[in-house]
């Protein structure tokens, strides 16, 4: 079974989920916690983002928590 590529927008043209991540990491750090109010399956869009150039990084772990915090860099 052959899957189709997906073809990602330019950064400067994100909408939807992608756009509200962008716009909320732009503010500085953001926890799961934060980014699953955005999008359910927010490491998806995070992928998506890394693919299209943006610089995410997992800064922070809580293993206790379970809390992860993203940054754009």
């Amino acid at each position: 079974m052959n899957q189709k590529e997906f073809v990602f927008d330019p950064p400067d043209r994100l909408t939807g989920q992608r756009a509200k991540i962008i716009e909320r990491l732009k503010a500085g750090p953001a926890t799961n916690a934060e980014l699953v109010q955005i999008a359910i399956r927010f490491t998806a869009r995070i992928h998506e983002l890394r693919k299209c150039g943006y610089d995410i990084r997992i800064v922070r772990q809580d293993r206790d928590s379970g809390l992860v915090w993203y940054e754009l860099v």
